[in-house]
């Protein structure tokens, strides 16, 4: 089993299956949480935490608005790590090119 978890993070031709937890809202909300991203200098999970946690906080949203779906366009999986966790073992390079992937596809 941990060989299939393992080949989710290790796939460079990964695609995100998109389903209907994958709305505009998200797209709206993914959009400004990869601004907010990119401002990382340091990936590391502590700053990871930080960032998602303040995003949510600015945004006024819960978690779960947010978790799910991020965790679906990075992983394809409903559940699993946390999102900073999936960021760090991605590192910011994988994390940026399945996110502009998906934002792109969706254009």
């Amino acid at each position: 089993e941990l060989e299939n978890i393992a080949k989710i993070y290790y796939n460079n031709s990964f695609k995100t299956i998109v389903n209907n937890m994958l709305d505009e809202n998200f797209n709206s909300i993914l959009k400004e949480f990869i601004s907010t991203l990119n401002e990382i200098s340091d990936w590391n999970i502590l700053n990871l935490e930080n960032c998602i946690k303040k995003f949510i906080e600015r945004k006024k949203i819960k978690f779960v608005i947010f978790g799910k779906p991020m965790r679906k366009v990075l992983t394809n999986l409903q559940n699993g790590p946390s999102i900073s966790d999936i960021l760090y073992i991605l590192g910011k390079k994988n994390t940026f090119i399945r996110l502009n992937n998906y934002i792109n596809s969706e254009k």
